[in-house]
């Protein structure tokens, strides 16, 4: 009789850890659903995620500045820019408008959005500041990464090179890259 429980018991384990492994890899190898409501009024859509406060913030702004350039100069493709700035749900009059936010709008064709509780991160699941994404006209995300080669750290780097490559339409196999960066929903003081 204790034979039979053993087994009984070594079976329902087995089952249990095959489902346990069977979860873990479905998991693992399921990509995330992709909201797709960027605007479809351009060819391509890129959003950066910054918090205003972050010092890693300035150097993905100086990243995105270059490429813009060089997309611009060297192909055909129009890239409709978004900055989304976090703000944290408290009513703070204000308190986006840092030295970041100055800066910001001084470049030339990007529309700036305040992120009121960081509903738009939220929506497309950006977490840390200077996540940058790419979508396509028919509002596919084409990208999702970074554009720094490190936390806070200016110059030449996978995330940017993929985006020009994508947008210039040029061959490339990666579509996302490492964001070296704070996270969003951090700092709310300044």
């Amino acid at each position: 009789m204790q034979k039979k429980h053993l087994y009984c018991v070594v079976f329902l384990w087995l089952i249990l850890a095959s489902s346990s492994i069977l979860y873990v890899l479905n998991y693992d190898f399921t990509p995330n659903n992709i909201p797709k409501i960027a605007l479809k009024s351009s060819p391509y859509q890129l959003y950066v995620f910054l918090h205003p406060y972050y010092p890693c913030s300035k150097a993905t702004l100086h990243e995105l500045k270059e490429l813009l350039n060089r997309i611009k100069k060297n192909t055909q493709s129009i890239v409709k820019t978004k900055i989304i700035f976090f703000k944290p749900g408290q009513d703070i009059k204000n308190w986006e408008k840092s030295t970041l936010w100055e800066n910001v709008h001084q470049l030339d064709d990007v529309e700036v959005i305040v992120d009121w509780n960081g509903w738009l991160s939220k929506h497309y699941q950006a977490t840390t500041s200077g996540e940058t994404m790419l979508f396509n006209k028919e509002g596919r995300r084409m990208f999702d990464g970074g554009i720094t080669i490190s936390r806070g750290h200016e110059g030449d780097n996978p995330g940017k090179e993929y985006i020009y490559r994508l947008v210039a339409h040029k061959k490339t196999n990666r579509i996302n890259s490492p964001v070296f960066g704070c996270p969003l929903f951090g700092k709310t003081k300044q």
